[in-house]
């Protein structure tokens, strides 16, 4: 059953200055301490290894992950289908941009958004036919 990656790295509004790492510093909760936590620090995220926190780095904000998506590898209807596949392939790519203006959201790394994509690749409708076009 293929995982797609969605969104990650919500920044939202806290009190608190910043969070502990596990090198005992202080890293205040931003947008580049989220994304020094990112896949630039583990390259090699898969569906079954996609875990952040704690990343090494002076700067990389412990507290960071991704959020998935199930999706089954084989859809019963091909319209709807094809509508998740589409949509899941838009929040990983198009609509990085607008979450990152209005939710102050980290963009997806490229190879998190190539992963994506080659998962939403292996989705396929009732007959066989793959579903992303």
């Amino acid at each position: 059953m293929p995982a797609t990656d969605g969104r990650h790295h919500h920044i939202t509004h806290r009190t608190r200055t910043g969070t502990l790492s596990a090198g005992a510093a202080i890293i205040a909760l931003t947008l580049a301490a989220c994304a020094a936590a990112d896949a630039a620090q583990k390259p090699a995220i898969t569906p079954t290894d996609f875990s952040i926190v704690n990343q090494p780095g002076a700067s990389s904000y412990p507290i960071t992950g991704y959020s998935w998506a199930l999706v089954y590898a084989h859809q019963p209807s091909q319209a709807t289908g094809q509508q998740l596949v589409s949509l899941l392939d838009w929040l990983t790519h198009t609509g990085q941009t607008y979450a990152a203006a209005a939710a102050s959201y980290v963009p997806l790394p490229p190879r998190i958004e190539a992963l994506a994509r080659t998962m939403l690749q292996q989705v396929i409708g009732p007959h066989g036919t793959h579903l992303l076009g």
